[in-house]
């Protein structure tokens, strides 16, 4: 019982820790060559405003129709912000200034609802939403009024949309994972990369895609690879993190007896599965050492350097911070408005921005959480 509580506890912190453009230079077009980044377990640690260089704040408009838990799969449409809140999965509306839109809620077992939101993007107005547990895709205007339903051809574990088209993750039964190029239709089209994927027994899928300049970044949470999926349809590796003897999967014990690997993750204490947020200067990672607590890094991939970052607080408890997406240099982070609150009585007040209707009267009044865009101190 104790190391089920703890993979739930581990999941839910990779969940926890599952932007300002600039111009691109040749120094980061060179980032995108293969590269190992050798990730140090050990590396220097700091609290977390310790290493922000400044902040800026957007908090959500509350009432009735407007109570969120955290912000997850997070999109632009136009001067909208679209979302869902883990728990009821409700999708909210909001303008870029925190004011409420709208929100919608269809979850469900009829024809017209979602079983569950596995991922979720807008495409001309439209919100799609990619049920894993019903393996279907459905479609809802703004207004929330359903669209269309599509039955999936495979079980796939995860949809991104890709080059008016997009690409799934599927794992067949003799347990190969494939990367599977959809049409507009959600109809196979071809297929790449196929890998043996014993080890995934909980079949994890955080964070699996995510935009990055155009492209699509690709990484099971079990693998150490990122891979780059370009709008033509070509995959390559970019990123090899090399945790070196600290990486469960490459121990030979391991690997020979694939079917322990429940109690090699707890005996070895090793680690064993990494969220990764990908960003054209810093790659922020989440990962655990067997069942005990979560390690956070940030590598620099311009310099080489790292850094762990504290997110435990004196009571014990974690300071909600949740990534959501890179934009140039700033991490884009949900954060329970409490936190937020103690964040910013640690920086200076030239550090903080707030947006237009938000203040801090504000977030410390409300039960939602906020958007925070972090820039983080260079000379980390």
């Amino acid at each position: 019982m104790k190391w089920i509580i703890n993979i739930c506890f581990l999941l839910l912190l990779l969940a926890a820790v599952s932007c300002v453009e600039r111009e691109s230079n040749d120094n980061i077009i060179n980032q995108d060559e293969f590269k190992v980044l050798p990730i140090d377990i050990e590396a220097e640690k700091f609290k977390l405003p310790e290493v922000i260089d400044e902040i800026e704040l957007m908090r959500f408009e509350e009432g009735q129709e407007g109570l969120i838990t955290e912000v997850r799969l997070l999109n632009k449409e136009a001067d909208k912000l679209i979302f869902t809140s883990p728990g009821e999965w409700d999708i909210f509306i909001y303008n870029q200034l925190g004011e409420l839109i709208n929100k919608f809620n269809h979850k469900g077992e009829g024809p017209e609802e979602y079983h569950d939101i596995q991922n979720l993007w807008v495409e001309n107005e439209q919100v799609f939403v990619f049920s894993k547990k019903s393996y279907r895709v459905l479609a809802y205007n703004l207004q929330g009024e359903f669209i269309s339903s599509t039955k999936l051809e495979e079980p796939y574990r995860d949809i991104f949309p890709l080059n008016k088209g997009y690409v799934a993750e599927h794992r067949d039964e003799d347990q190969n994972i494939i990367l599977v190029f959809l049409d507009a239709n959600f109809q196979k089209q071809s297929t790449t990369f196929s890998r043996k994927d014993e080890q995934d027994f909980l079949s994890l899928t955080l964070n699996t895609f995510n935009e990055y300049k155009g492209n699509v970044a690709y990484k099971s949470v079990l693998s150490d690879t990122i891979y780059l999926i370009s709008q033509d349809k070509e995959l390559k590796p970019i990123i090899k993190l090399d945790f070196g003897n600290d990486w469960l999967w490459s121990d030979p014990e391991v690997q020979a007896k694939p079917d322990q690997a429940m109690s090699f993750v707890s005996e070895k204490k090793k680690v064993w599965a990494v969220e990764s947020h990908l960003g054209e200067r810093y790659i922020y990672l989440s990962y655990g050492l067997g069942f005990g607590e979560g390690v956070v890094t940030m590598f620099n991939r311009e310099t080489g350097g790292q850094f762990r970052i504290e997110l435990k607080k004196k009571d014990g408890e974690y300071i909600g911070f949740y990534p959501i997406q890179w934009k140039g240099d700033r991490l884009l982070v949900s954060m329970p408005s409490y936190d937020a609150v103690d964040l910013i009585t640690g920086l200076k007040s030239e550090q903080i921005k707030f947006r237009q209707g938000t203040t801090l009267e504000k977030i410390e009044s409300s039960e939602n959480p906020v958007l925070m865009w972090v820039k983080f101190k260079e000379e980390y």
